[in-house]
Order: structure tokens, then sequence, then C-alpha cells
């Protein structure tokens, strides 16, 4: 009940004080030298002057607007449409980078797991043709051209 009271009080005193245009707007210079702007009159201590605020405005450019708005839609698309390009380069390098490094860890085991074996050394890389030698000299040895300086007997 309190509320409705309060506000009923509210609407008589606007009704009072007249409605509230925007074209009446007073600038109020207090005795100590404040400054109020307000759409009703001054109070009798304080100076009035008329305010200058504009209170009529042009109508909207619709027509201008909705070129604005069409611009910004096109900016979000092109937008939109580079993250996506940048988005999928990125993958594509992200994809390269998992790819590398899979085949650097194969051939790191493949190294690895080739040095735990054995590996031979075939000398030569092709059969060689047998060389037969005369026999004599010591034992089984061959008795070589040239003579072997360290073997007994050998004379020049």
């Amino acid at each position: 009940m309190k509320t409705l009271s309060v506000a009923v009080a509210a609407s008589a005193l606007i009704g009072l004080a007249g409605p509230a245009r925007a074209d009446n707007i007073v600038r109020c210079i207090a005795p100590n030298g404040s400054v109020t702007y307000q759409q009703i009159a001054c109070p009798d201590a304080s100076r009035q002057q008329a305010a200058g605020i504009a209170s009529e405005y042009p109508p909207p450019n619709f027509i201008e607007r909705e070129r604005l708005l069409a611009k910004e839609q096109e900016m979000y698309r092109r937008l939109e449409a580079q993250r996506e390009r940048d988005t999928q380069v990125e993958m594509a390098r992200q994809a390269r980078a998992a790819m590398e490094a899979r085949a650097r860890e194969a051939e790191a085991a493949s190294a690895a797991s080739a040095a735990g074996e054995p590996y031979y050394i075939a000398w030569p890389a092709r059969a060689a043709r047998p060389v037969h030698h005369a026999r004599g000299g010591h034992g089984n040895q061959p008795v070589w051209s040239g003579g072997n300086p360290l073997a007994p007997g050998f004379s020049r």
C-alpha cells in the first residue's frame, strides 16, 4: 500500500511540473557555483540559463545502416574463412611433424635393433680365381717367386 501511495505522489509531482520535454532543458547555477541541468525551473536562489542542448536529431538513415551492417557481415565471413584456412594449415603442419617424428623413431628403433645383431663383412666382394702355386720349400708351404726374406734358407 505504501508503494502505491509513493507512485501516486510521484505521478502528481510530474503532472505539476508539466510534461518533461528535452527542448526545455535549463542550466541552473547555484550561489556556491555548482551547475546542474534539469527540465524544470531552477530554484529561486539559482540563476537560470538556456542550456543550448540540441533536442532535435535528424531521422536515422536506414539505408546507410543496412549498408554498414552488410559490410560488417561480409567482413566477418572473410575473417571466418581466413580462420578456417589458418586452422587447416596448422593441422597439416602438426600432422607432418607427427609423421616425421614417427619416421625418426622408426629409424632409431631399426638402428638400435641392427646394433644388437652381428654383421659380417665378406672380402673380396667377388670370388677370386684360385691360384695354384708350386709346392716346395718347407712342408706344404708354397714357394713364392720373390722369395720370403723371413723364410730359412732365403738367398738372393
